[in-house]
């Protein structure tokens, strides 16, 4: 647990549903996300996966709203396809997705180009345009340009995941259908998606965030009658090579392989 004296009186000053990234130590990057939320004050920092959580004595009205800025029509304006910068730059742009496990062919049809104002790669997918920083100096790493549901069908089976490359790299080569939350969050517009589903795999990150969401979203999805499976990963899902042999297991902890779990439901 987070020493309350390294971010509570940050996070103090912040609006109520507002949040923030600062420093915590002597890191190069500000990996402290701090929250004011409506009942508590909340930090969660992504080096040292530790959770800070510090409860109001009353839970106190949202004052703090993101203004919705239509950010893809000036993405679009500054778009630049990879082709056309210097082989260099492409390289790296391109190692940078090889670090990622993910490749070119791979990602070609959800790949749009490279948003030059920002250096992000800009990926398509469902109804949802995102960013992806490939310089690892901005944050955050994804930038929403239009709000969707990074939705990609498939199968009958929907694996979730937590970031559009995993949900891209599962669905090319399982032909699962997969879901990006984009964070350890399910969403409400998330729900129908799952409800649709023979069965739902979560696909989440080991680290604490991720297995945390993992025991949030089972229980919520089991209440709501889906069949729900967790993902057993060493590290992230992109990263995995044997998709087909990863191991998952249901409410009954029975473990099945991930091949074997698509293949229950090829054709239901």
């Amino acid at each position: 647990m987070l020493d309350p004296a390294e971010w509570l009186a940050d996070a103090q000053t912040l609006m109520v549903g507002q949040h923030k990234r600062i420093y915590h130590g002597a890191e190069t990057r500000p990996n402290l996300v701090i929250r004011n939320e409506s009942d508590c004050w909340s930090a969660y920092c992504f080096a040292c996966k530790t959770h800070g959580f510090v409860p109001k004595g009353r839970r106190e009205a949202v004052q703090y709203r993101v203004d919705k800025v239509a950010k893809l029509p000036e993405a679009l304006a500054n778009l630049i396809p990879l082709s056309a910068f210097p082989t260099e730059q492409q390289e790296q742009i391109m190692y940078f997705c090889i670090k990622k496990g993910v490749w070119q062919k791979l990602i070609a049809p959800y790949f749009k180009g490279i948003v030059s104002k920002e250096q992000r790669m800009l990926f398509n997918v469902g109804t949802a345009w995102l960013g992806r920083d490939y310089t690892g100096l901005r944050e955050p790493k994804w930038m929403t340009y239009q709000e969707g549901l990074a939705y990609l069908a498939g199968s009958p089976v929907l694996v979730l995941t937590e970031d559009v490359l995993s949900a891209i790299k599962v669905h090319e080569l399982l032909g699962c259908s997969a879901l990006a939350i984009q964070g350890t969050q399910l969403k409400p517009q998330h729900l129908p998606v799952c409800l649709q589903a023979k069965a739902v795999v979560l696909a989440f990150d080991p680290d604490q965030a991720g297995q945390d969401c993992a025991k949030r979203t089972t229980k919520r999805l089991q209440n709501l009658g889906c069949c729900v499976y967790v993902l057993h990963t060493q590290q992230d899902l992109k990263l995995e090579r044997d998709l087909y042999g990863l191991c998952a297991t249901d409410s009954g902890h029975v473990p099945l392989g991930l091949g074997q779990i698509l293949q229950l439901y090829q054709g239901a």
